[in-house]
Parts: structure tokens; C-alpha cells; sequence
């Protein structure tokens, strides 16, 4: 088996959830270092990405949920997945391009925006 992720409050088996339900929390990357905001990430945005038009796969998945990389990753997230009735074949292939504004979580996009127009 695989080491839960104690950021991401899932058991094992497959569990009914609200997608608005805390998938992950992770630290933003427009801040600076010294003053790291943490995101939260529900399971909703994370299927819109797994979605076209991103069609993302468990690299770039892994890569925004700030995952490090290690033997088993993409197979641990996959599972994760499944439990939550979220579908991530394994060597699945992006659909669209990757821009900079892909690598934002939408917390931290909307924050960012409201922001930028004094919101």
C-alpha cells in the first residue's frame, strides 16, 4: 500500500464525496518564500483539470498539487483518484498546451485577479 498524505483527508475504499470537499492544500507560487499562502484544492477543480479541455495526466496533475516525484507517484495519485470515482488512466497523454496561468490552482487565480483590479 501507499503512505496517505496527511494534507488530504481520504480513507481507503471508494467513498461517496461533495465536490466541494478539500482535496489538498498546496503553496502558492506567486508569493515569495517567506510569506507562502497555502491554497486549498477541492476535489471539483481537480476533475475539471483531469477534464477537457486540460485532459491533464498525473505528472502535471502531481506537478500543481506540488507532488514530489518518487517511484510509486503516479500510481498513488491514480488511487487516490479512484477512491474518489475520479478516472486517471495511467499513460494518458495532455490534450492542450500548458501556459503558466495552467501551474495556478484557482484560489490563487482568483485571489491573484481580484487583486490585480483592487477586487
Amino acid at each position: 500500500m501507499f503512505k496517505e498524505d496527511p494534507k488530504c483527508p481520504v480513507t481507503s475504499g471508494t467513498c461517496v464525496v461533495n465536490p466541494t470537499d478539500l482535496f489538498c492544500s498546496v503553496p502558492g507560487r506567486l508569493s515569495l518564500l517567506s510569506s507562502t499562502s497555502k491554497y486549498k484544492v477541492t476535489i471539483a477543480e481537480v476533475k475539471r483539470r483531469l477534464s477537457p479541455p486540460e485532459c491533464l495526466n498525473a505528472s502535471l496533475l502531481g506537478g500543481i498539487l506540488r507532488r514530489a516525484k518518487s517511484k510509486n507517484g503516479g500510481r498513488c495519485l491514480r488511487e487516490k483518484l479512484d477512491r474518489l470515482g475520479l478516472n486517471l488512466p495511467a499513460g494518458r497523454r495532455k490534450a492542450a498546451n500548458v501556459t503558466l496561468l495552467t501551474s495556478l490552482v484557482e484560489a490563487e487565480g482568483e485571489l491573484q485577479h481580484a487583486w490585480s483590479y483592487g477586487g
